[in-house]
């Protein structure tokens, strides 16, 4: 496949040099569902936007870029990988047997892969919904992924580090207001 564009939905807090020079940001909320990373949405930028518009109420968000080398096999891929997501079942399955079923929840899973030496790997891949449905006849469809996200847990993992903005406009190109 080769390289993956990546996109990072930040707050924007006038702060544009900031974030180009210190990003990408991780996640640290007790709720992030993949466990703490720099959450990404891969490809489409639309995707960005919508989590902006979602997550910041003032509509002042700032989207960055980077990119991954989607052939590297040092990612966790939920979404195309069938071994990994055998590897998920049989741990979630073991965690079962050790917490309430209630408790079970993925980043609890992941989490348990790290410590019992199970997961090695610098960023997860996983399709958080599907959305958009193709007619395959009149009556049968399938659907088609578009919210892809990635959480990258260890930096290198991007190629060559890189993380620009890409939006708003005003902050493209070095230039902040």
């Amino acid at each position: 496949m080769g390289k993956t564009i990546l996109y990072q939905t930040v707050e924007d807090r006038d702060n544009a040099d900031f974030v180009e020079q210190n990003g990408p940001f991780v996640c640290r909320r007790p709720d992030a569902w993949l466990g703490e990373g720099a959450y990404f949405w891969e490809k489409h930028i639309e995707n960005a936007h919508f989590w902006g518009r979602k997550s910041y109420g003032s509509g002042k968000y700032i989207i960055c870029q980077s990119s991954y080398e989607s052939t590297a096999e040092d990612y966790f891929n939920l979404y195309g990988n069938t071994e990994h997501v055998e590897i998920l079942e049989k741990c979630k399955r073991l965690l079962e047997t050790r917490l309430p079923k209630n408790e079970i929840v993925l980043r609890k899973v992941i989490g348990f892969m790290v410590k019992t030496k199970v997961f090695h790997y610098k960023a997860i891949r996983m399709a958080s919904h599907f959305e958009d449905r193709i007619f395959v006849t009149r009556n049968e469809y399938m659907l088609l992924p578009r919210l892809v996200q990635l959480c990258v847990i260890d930096d290198s993992f991007l190629i060559d580090r890189e993380y620009k903005i890409v939006f708003p406009e005003e902050y493209v190109q070095g230039t902040t207001v």
